[in-house]
């Protein structure tokens, strides 16, 4: 029997309706049984077991967590009370945790040093952000994939299933230098932004900025590239969040 697949970060960056996502996925779970799939993420957390299959078990984990907390912000009441048990655990394990674990100590300290941003980010931003998410986070897979995986076909077997863009394995890590961030800018993000743009994707917000308007009125996404590239810009100074992106 097939065990039940773990989506990737990009697809959960992709999934627009969460509860339409948690239906398909309770049936799946009746079909093929609770206990299968709770048993495919557990071994997959094995110490002893993969990274690559390790990585994609947390990213189920993680999208579950997210599921769980947006049930706890719309006042659902196990949701509540299940995180109202977790944080406190949390708070009390970081000690410890950052004893005994350095790349938890690293992580965080990363995360927590970051400027927080004292206004809210803009459509575009927002948007730019998602998108440079969703790439290092394939990225991220695909370096696993590619330490930990070697043999060819199945290598290749886990390109097809996970849907992973193989070009982003060359791709270098987003720095604030000029070459990086032309490379980003050009061949991620304003492509993506182009694509979302032919399928009538784009926010409102930011299919009415004057500044992407032509002189007949009409939105063109061309007159936001400069803006654009100076948001890849500021982008690639922070610390971005594979997993999460509450």
């Amino acid at each position: 029997m097939r065990k039940a697949p773990i989506p990737t970060f990009a697809s959960r960056k992709r999934q627009q309706n969460p509860r339409k996502h948690l239906s398909h996925q309770s049936d799946h779970y009746h079909q093929r049984g609770v206990s299968e799939c709770i048993g495919f993420i557990r071994a997959c957390l094995d110490s002893k077991g993969d990274a690559f299959f390790r990585r994609e078990a947390l990213a189920g984990l993680a999208d579950l967590l997210g599921i769980v907390l947006g049930e706890a912000l719309r006042g659902e009441k196990l949701s509540g009370f299940f995180l109202g048990e977790l944080a406190p655990v949390l708070v009390k394990k970081r000690g410890p945790l950052t004893e005994a674990n350095e790349t938890f100590k690293k992580r965080i300290e990363k995360i927590e040093s970051s400027r927080p941003q004292t206004k809210r980010s803009s459509a575009l931003r927002s948007l730019i952000h998602e998108i440079i998410g969703r790439a290092l986070g394939e990225i991220r897979s695909l370096e696993v994939l590619y330490t930990h995986i070697t043999h060819p076909r199945l290598r290749a077997q886990l390109l097809k299933s996970f849907k992973m863009n193989e070009r982003l394995a060359a791709f270098p890590p987003l720095d604030p230098s000029f070459e990086v961030i032309t490379k980003w800018t050009d061949e991620i993000v304003y492509p993506a932004l182009r694509r979302m743009t032919q399928k009538g994707e784009l926010p409102r917000e930011i299919l009415n900025m004057k500044k992407a308007m032509d002189e007949n009125g009409k939105f063109q996404l061309s007159n936001l590239r400069s803006q654009i590239q100076d948001t890849v810009v500021r982008e690639s100074k922070l610390p971005h969040l594979y997993y999460f992106d509450f």
